[in-house]
């Protein structure tokens, strides 16, 4: 089983969520109010709904990719980006079929 990059702890969330101010700003004002009622469930849920952002702030250069993929969009740039959907097809920026994944990759 692959290790996840970072634990779901609020500690750890939030430690992830450094990278991103305006996800830990969102994400600390959400369990801070559920702490403040002292309602566990809620500060539970707050971590649950925070914990994939965080393990994308986490995993070393994923936030860099994924920001460059945006730059590339917002500028134009999008010769060569193949955008891939659930079946495996590959697809360019105008929607063209351009590689399908070989079964079992």
């Amino acid at each position: 089983m692959e290790r996840m990059p970072c634990e779901k702890t609020p500690g750890a969330v939030r430690n992830a969520l450094e990278r991103r101010p305006d996800w830990l700003m969102g994400f600390t004002r959400v369990f801070m109010c559920a702490a403040g009622e002292f309602d566990q469930k809620a500060m539970d849920e707050a971590v649950e709904r925070w914990y994939p952002a965080a393990c994308a702030c986490a995993t070393p250069g994923y936030m860099d990719e994924l920001e460059e993929t945006v730059r590339r969009i917002n500028a134009g740039e999008t010769d060569g980006m193949v955008f891939w959907d659930a079946d495996g097809n590959g697809y360019d920026w105008d929607n063209n079929l351009v590689a399908r994944r070989e079964a079992g990759r």
